[in-house]
């Protein structure tokens, strides 16, 4: 996360990577793993509509793009020569799939520091809804995709955050 803050006025920009990991079953097989991968970026506007010393009250907006991606990880039985790792590998059970959306989001956020110092180490607490723009279908990779569902991306979310943040004296 990058941002900047001019007196009540906030930009920043924000990215997020999960990789999640766990027993494949009932999709695979009994040794497979299933992969979930989230991604996603955003830009967000922001305005503190209520300040006091040391906290603030801040009304969020912004755009985003974000990507969810599955696959099923074949695991190899016995035992396996590490020179060639590949040995015994079978292909999973279906191709990995992906879902990409771009997304409009609000929030509010409760921020508290100290933003007169020279550097600060600050916390926030954001609650927040993010909504696909658009449905849009599901991809396979590597092939084209027939009959694909369409999805929309939809989160209701609560963030913790800690800002580490240093002031510039404007002339």
């Amino acid at each position: 996360t990058a941002g900047v803050r001019y007196k009540r006025v906030y930009f920043e920009f924000r990215t997020l990577n999960q990789l999640l990991t766990g027993p494949a079953l009932p999709f695979g097989g009994e040794r497979d793993f299933i992969r979930y991968d989230f991604q996603a970026a955003s830009f967000d506007f922001g305005y503190a509509f209520l300040q006091g010393r040391n906290s603030e009250l801040i009304l969020r907006t912004g755009l985003g793009y974000a990507s969810t991606g599955i696959s099923v990880i074949p695991v190899p039985g016995g035992t396996l020569d590490f020179n060639d790792i590949s040995n015994g590998t079978t292909p999973s059970a279906w191709a990995p799939i992906y879902h990409e959306n771009p997304y409009w989001e609000a929030c509010i956020e409760w921020w508290r520091g100290r933003p007169k110092d020279q550097a600060s180490l600050g916390e926030s607490i954001r609650f927040g809804i993010r909504q696909g723009i658009d449905d849009t279908a599901w991809q396979i990779v590597g092939a084209d995709a027939l009959n694909a569902p369409m999805d929309r991306f939809a989160q209701i979310f609560m963030e913790v955050n800690f800002h580490l943040s240093g002031n510039v004296k404007l002339k």
